[in-house]
């Protein structure tokens, strides 16, 4: 499907969450600098409306680097510039993402290509962001 998105801009989004009728309102903005690729959301539960998960810092573990569990303490009504994506929901520009070559097939099926692609969108010096 990301190969053959043609729009500029392209929602990295798992089958199983749902946007608020809000959701671009607050990412859009951040294209405006040419050096954005990425712009993340937080996960909410449904129900309860409480904080699922929000990675906010990589951290090492046996396997490398990985997403952290949400921070304690920290206030997720701020938006904060970022070194990873994660591929539950984030916007991406589609010209990075085709230089990228997309995710990286050798994390099939899943878990880590998110982490990847975001670190190798950073290394490139372009910006990713947490906008909850």
């Amino acid at each position: 499907g990301l190969r053959a998105a043609k729009k500029d801009l392209v929602l990295i989004l798992n089958s199983d969450v749902s946007l608020n009728e809000d959701y671009f309102k607050h990412k859009l903005n951040y294209f405006d600098d040419p050096t954005v690729f990425g712009v993340m959301g937080a996960l909410y539960d449904e129900q309860t409306g409480q904080l699922l998960k929000t990675d906010l810092k990589p951290e090492m573990n046996f396997w490398g680097i990985v997403s952290s569990k949400p921070l304690r303490g920290y206030d997720y009504s701020y938006s904060v510039p970022m070194i990873f994506i994660s591929g539950a929901n984030t916007l991406v520009r589609n010209s990075m993402l085709k230089e990228l070559d997309y995710f990286c097939e050798l994390f099939s099926p899943y878990y880590g290509e998110d982490i990847d692609l975001g670190l190798r969108a950073a290394r490139r010096g372009w910006k990713i962001f947490y906008e909850p």
